[in-house]
């Protein structure tokens, strides 16, 4: 698991490798081993590479951080602690650095972690929307209560990828962030709908979406 970062600057401090290892020696937490960079009793292999820009009073360092630990939870908390000093370190320099991550495995990781509870809060979702619509408003549901601003970007894309029946295929469609304007944005006046806002706002926690019926 790994993080890269390209790293520019302007001036002529800090123009080469060593003295950019050197710069983050300058936190006393971190020591440069053989082919480690160590703090706080964890040691990471690293990479730093730096050239100039041609035609230009520039150089960019190429940094690289990772973490071979069998264990992914452990590679995240050491990368996650060693992203967050290094970041201190180059804030409080004094040197103007231009600081871009490039690659972040960190982020990769609770991604992957997540999207599958995000999934399911997904279907919970478009479940208790469909069930309460149709019981409550009736099969048209589509035409009486869907929100205008949903229905007028469903209709463009619709006709965009000359799709049809997308509109009534919409919950399906729709990804976590639209099912919540589902939710939130302004419907027509109806009692049944507020009825299943109050439902929502009042879940504490997923099982009692399936509850909303």
């Amino acid at each position: 698991m790994k993080i890269e970062y390209i790293i520019k600057k302007e001036d002529d401090f800090c123009n080469s490798v060593e003295r950019f290892k050197n710069l983050l020696s300058t936190n006393s937490r971190i020591t440069f081993e053989n082919s480690k960079i160590k703090f706080s009793n964890v040691a990471l292999d690293y990479s730093i590479k730096t050239e100039k820009i041609q035609n230009k009073k520039e150089r960019i360092f190429q940094l690289i951080f990772i973490s071979n630990e069998s264990d992914e939870s452990r590679s995240v908390k050491h990368l996650e602690k060693i992203d967050k000093l290094f970041k201190r370190i180059i804030k409080k320099s004094g040197i103007k650095f231009n600081l871009n991550t490039i690659w972040d495995e960190v982020s990769q990781y609770y991604c992957k972690s997540c999207y599958p509870r995000i999934n399911e809060i997904e279907n919970l979702m478009r479940k208790l929307i469909f069930r309460f619509m149709i019981k409550n408003i009736g099969s048209d549901w589509v035409k009486k209560s869907f929100p205008q601003k949903l229905k007028e970007n469903v209709e463009k894309i619709a006709e965009k990828n000359k799709v049809e029946g997308l509109l009534e295929n919409s919950l399906y469609e729709a990804d976590f962030i639209q099912l919540i304007e589902f939710i939130f944005i302004p419907y027509p006046k109806n009692r049944d709908i507020n009825k299943l806002f109050e439902m929502i706002n009042a879940a504490e926690k997923l099982g009692d979406l399936e509850k909303v019926k």
